[in-house]
């Protein structure tokens, strides 16, 4: 055998050894960048659980919160206004079919149609309690009435009424919202009042 190919033999022995060598090196080295990695992905995915979880409970607070202002609507659509007429005066009725409502005033009489109607106030020749613009409070199931007179331009009383009008409430629900309700049927959220 001659010295080349003992020589040519070594070198293999000692790439093939060398391989092997590096071959067991790489798979421990590979274990960690295997782990790393699947650890990423557990991360992902409990990020996007995480996320998902905020998403449902923000969905369920946004469901939460409608249904609580849809409750406060209906409850608010329970103060009801009516009108009548007596002797040249509007009557005007305010029946609380909700719970108690406090700071309930009235804003505004608004005749309906032609006519010589231009402002309005309270009859001054009724006892105090139809003369009362403003209640503290109405509890569930009460009822406050006020007279009012409509007038010309120039602040004299038109005894002639309209066929129809239209009243202005405010006032504020037990959970301390403020709501303006008309006669027409509508009752509306407001801020709460300034003065």
């Amino acid at each position: 055998m001659k010295a080349s190919d003992v020589i040519a033999g070594i070198a293999v022995v000692i790439t093939l050894g060398a391989a092997s060598i590096s071959i067991h090196q790489a798979k421990p080295a590979k274990r960690p960048a295997d782990q790393a990695e699947a650890q990423v992905a557990v991360a992902r995915e409990a990020n996007q659980l995480t996320r998902l979880q905020i998403d449902q409970q923000t969905a369920k607070d946004h469901q939460v919160a409608r249904e609580a202002e849809q409750a406060s609507q209906r409850e608010a659509d329970k103060v009801d206004i009516s009108l009548s007429s007596n002797g040249g005066s509007i009557v005007v009725a305010i029946t609380n079919a909700a719970r108690m409502i406090t700071e309930v005033e009235l804003l505004n009489v608004t005749p309906l149609g032609d006519g010589p109607w231009h402002s309005w106030k309270v009859n001054p020749n009724v006892g105090r309690e139809l003369r009362t613009t403003h209640w503290p409070r109405i509890n569930h199931g009460d009822r406050k009435q006020v007279a009012v007179w409509l007038l010309d331009a120039h602040g004299k009383q038109v005894r002639q009424l309209p066929g129809e009008a239209r009243v202005k409430i405010r006032f504020c629900d037990d959970e301390g919202q403020w709501w303006v309700s008309d006669t027409g049927g509508t009752t509306t959220r407001i801020a709460p009042p300034n003065d």
